[in-house]
C-alpha cells in the first residue's frame, strides 16, 4: 500500500494547497450537518405541540441553552417559523459546501488521472521498442483505459475521504460521548466486529479484482489479435476455435464480476445487520436504564438516535474506501510494474551534454553487442560506413539485421560498443535532431487514413506541396498519385486501403525522403512487393545518385546487388563474410 501511495503522491502533489480547501470545505459541511440535528429536536417537540424542555447539565446544556436563547419568549408560531428557517439555511450550507468539496475533489481527481495516462503514454513511446514489443496491445491499451480508469475511486478515497471520514468520526462520536458516554460503550462494543467483516471482505476483493482485470487484458488482446489475424483465422478454419477461447474469456470475466457483486452484497448485509443490533442494544440500555433512572432525557435520546445513523454512515464511509482500496490496487500496481519496467529502458542520451548532430564523413560502429532477454543478438559488431557508399546487409531470420537499424536509429541501446558519427557518439546527439538525419523504410508499411499529403508529411510541419511533389517523384510514387482524384488530397482508407503494395512502398518511401536526409535505412523494403514495383523502386534509389549513405536490409540481394558497393552477411550476431558489389 505504502508504495502504491507514494506512486500517486507525485501526481498528487501539485495540487496539494487546493486539498487544504478541500479540507475546509469538509469541516464546513460537517459543523452545518451536527447544527441541523441538534437543532432538529426542538422543531420536532414543536411540531407535536410539546413544551420544549433544553435543560441538561456540562457541555450539553450549554448547547442546549443557545439553542434555548433563540426561541425563548416567542410565541408558539414565531419558534416554529424561526427554528424553520434555521433548518434550511443550515440544510443549503450543508449541500453547498458538500457540493463545492466535491467539484473541488473531481477536478483534482480528472487532472491526477489524466496525468498518470500522459506518463503512461510518454513511457511507452520512449522506451526501446523491442521492450515495448514484449508487451501484447491488447495489454497495454487495458492499462490505458480500464487500469487508469479503476484509480478514479482510489483517488477519490485518497483526496477527501479520509480526512472527511475522520473528522466525522470525531465529530459525531464526541456529541455523542457528551450525550452518554454510558450508550458509547455499548456502541463501542460492534467495532471489532465491523473490522473483521470490513477486512476480510477487502482481501476477497482484492484478489478477485486482481483476476479481473488479467481477464479484461486477455479479453482485450485477444480480440485486437484476432481482428488483424482475421484472414488467416478464416483461411484455416479457426473461427470456430477463436470463437469459443472468446466465449471462455468472457464467461471467466461475467463470473468474476459476479463473485464481486456478491462479496459486495454480503458485506452490505453483514454491515446491516450490525447497524440493526446496535440500535436496538441502544434503544434497549438507554428506554430501560438510563432514561428510567433519570440520567438521561427524552431529548438526549432523540439526539443520540438522530446522531447514530450518521455514525454509522462514517463507519460505512471507512468500510467501503477500504473496499474501494483493494478494488483499486491492483490495477495501480499494474500500471506501476509496467512503468517501472520501462523506466530501465527509455531511449535517451546517456550524458548530460546535447551535441548538434551533423553527418560529414563516415559513420563508425565499434565493439557492438545487443542482447534480447538472454540472447546475443550482435556480437561484436565492427564496422566502418562512408558517407555517400551504399551498403547491403543480408541474412536469415534472427541474424541481427533489423535489429542493427534499431540500435542506428536509436530505437533500443546496445549492451556493449558504440555506434560513431564523424567520431561522436549517436547516443551524445539530442534525439529529434539526430533522427533527423536518418529515412527510414520500415518492413511494416503504416499508411494511415487521410490525405496522400498528410500520409507523407505524417504530422511534420513546414513542409510545402512542391516538396511534397518532389518527394513523391523520387519515391517514383508520383506516377500513380497524379492518377488519383484529388492527387495530393486524396483519401486514403485505414491501412491503405485502396492502394496496392507496391504503391503503399512507394508512399513509405517518399515520407522517407521528404526530409532530405542524409541517410536512408531501408529494412526488407522489398518483401512484400512484387518483381516491377520492387524494379520500380529500385530504380528510383539508384537515381538518388552519391548524395545519400545508404544501408539495404534484405533477404535476397539479387536484385540490388548493382545498386551497393558491398554486401554484408550476417548470421548469428556476427559478421562472416564482404562481397563487393
Amino acid at each position: 500500500m505504502k508504495q502504491e501511495i507514494l506512486f500517486l503522491w507525485r501526481f498528487v502533489k501539485p495540487y496539494r494547497f487546493r486539498m487544504l480547501n478541500i479540507w475546509f470545505l469538509a469541516i464546513w459541511n460537517i459543523a452545518f450537518n451536527l447544527a441541523l440535528v441538534w437543532i432538529a429536536v426542538p422543531f420536532v417537540q414543536i411540531l407535536l405541540n410539546r413544551s420544549v424542555s433544553l435543560s441538561s447539565a456540562g457541555l450539553e446544556g450549554k448547547l442546549n441553552g443557545i439553542v434555548s436563547g433563540m426561541i425563548t419568549g416567542m410565541a408558539e408560531g414565531e419558534r416554529l417559523l424561526k427554528v424553520g428557517t434555521i433548518l434550511v439555511i443550515l440544510y443549503l450550507g450543508g449541500q453547498v459546501t458538500l457540493l463545492l468539496r466535491k467539484m473541488s475533489v473531481y477536478r483534482i481527481n480528472y487532472k491526477v488521472i489524466e496525468t498518470v495516462r500522459r506518463e503512461l503514454f510518454d513511457s511507452v513511446f520512449q522506451a526501446d521498442c523491442h521492450c515495448i514489443g514484449n508487451f501484447q496491445a491488447g495489454e497495454v491499451s487495458s492499462l490505458f483505459v480500464n487500469d487508469v480508469n479503476n484509480l478514479n475511486a482510489f483517488l477519490i478515497d485518497l483526496l477527501d475521504r479520509p480526512f472527511v471520514l475522520g473528522m466525522k468520526l470525531l465529530f459525531y462520536l464526541g456529541l455523542l460521548i457528551v450525550i452518554s458516554w454510558q450508550l458509547v460503550l455499548v456502541v463501542s462494543l460492534s467495532v471489532p466486529l465491523v473490522w473483521m467483516i470490513v477486512n476480510r471482505i477487502g482481501r476477497m476483493i482484492r484478489g478477485k479484482y486482481l483476476d479481473l482485470m488479467k481477464t479484461v487484458s486477455e479479453m482485450e488482446a485477444g480480440i485486437v489479435r484476432d481482428l488483424r489475424s482475421f484472414k488467416i483465422i478464416a483461411m484455416f478454419n479457426q473461427i470456430g476455435n477463436r470463437i469459443d477461447r472468446f466465449r471462455g474469456i468472457n464467461q471467466r470475466y461475467s463470473n468474476h464480476l459476479f463473485r464481486i457483486k456478491v462479496i459486495h452484497l454480503y458485506n452490505s448485509a453483514c454491515l446491516d445487520a450490525t447497524r440493526v443490533m446496535i440500535m436496538a442494544g441502544v434503544l434497549l440500555v438507554g428506554s430501560f436504564v438510563f432514561l428510567r433512572s433519570g440520567e438521561m432525557t427524552g431529548d438526549s435520546i432523540l439526539r443520540f438516535f438522530a446522531l447514530i445513523p450518521m455514525l454509522f454512515y462514517a463507519v460505512e464511509g471507512l468500510s467501503s474506501m477500504y473496499t474501494s482500496l483493494n478494488q483499486s490496487l491492483p490495477s495501480l500496481k499494474r500500471i506501476i510494474v509496467f512503468i517501472r519496467s520501462l523506466q530501465g529502458k527509455i531511449v535517451l542520451a546517456k550524458r548530460a551534454e546535447l551535441v548538434e548532430p551533423q553527418f560529414e564523413r563516415q559513420i563508425r560502429i565499434t565493439g557492438l553487442d545487443v542482447c534480447i532477454g538472454e540472447q546475443n543478438i550482435i556480437r561484436n559488431l565492427n564496422l566502418l560506413v562512408r558517407k555517400g557508399e551504399r551498403i547491403g546487409i543480408m541474412g536469415p531470420n534472427g541474424s541481427g539485421k533489423s535489429t542493427l537499424l534499431d540500435v542506428l536509429c536509436r530505437f533500443q541501446h546496445p549492451d556493449k560498443g558504440d555506434i560513431l558519427i564523424d567520431d561522436k557518439s549517436i547516443f551524445d546527439f539530442e534525439l529529434h535532431g539526430y533522427r533527423e538525419l536518418i529515412g527510414l523504410v520500415p518492413q511494416d508499411l503504416i499508411i494511415e487514413k487521410g490525405t496522400i499529403r498528410d500520409n507523407v508529411c505524417y504530422g511534420r510541419a513546414g513542409f510545402s506541396d512542391q516538396d511534397v511533389l518532389q518527394s513523391l517523384k523520387l519515391a517514383g510514387a508520383w506516377q500513380f498519385v497524379s492518377q488519383k482524384p484529388g492527387a495530393l488530397e486524396c483519401q486514403i482508407g485505414p491501412e491503405g486501403m485502396g492502394l496496392s503494395g507496391g504503391e503503399k512502398q512507394r508512399l513509405v518511401l517518399a515520407r522517407a525522403l521528404l526530409s532530405d536526409p542524409p541517410i536512408l535505412l531501408l529494412d526488407e523494403f522489398n518483401s512484400q512487393i512484387d518483381k516491377e514495383s520492387e524494379r520500380s523502386i529500385l530504380f528510383s534509389i539508384g537515381s538518388l545518385g552519391r548524395q545519400k549513405t545508404i544501408i539495404m536490409v534484405s533477404h535476397n540481394m539479387e536484385e540490388i546487388s548493382h545498386l551497393v558497393d558491398r554486401v554484408m552477411f550476417f548470421r548469428n550476431g556476427n559478421l562472416i563474410q564482404r562481397v563487393s558489389g
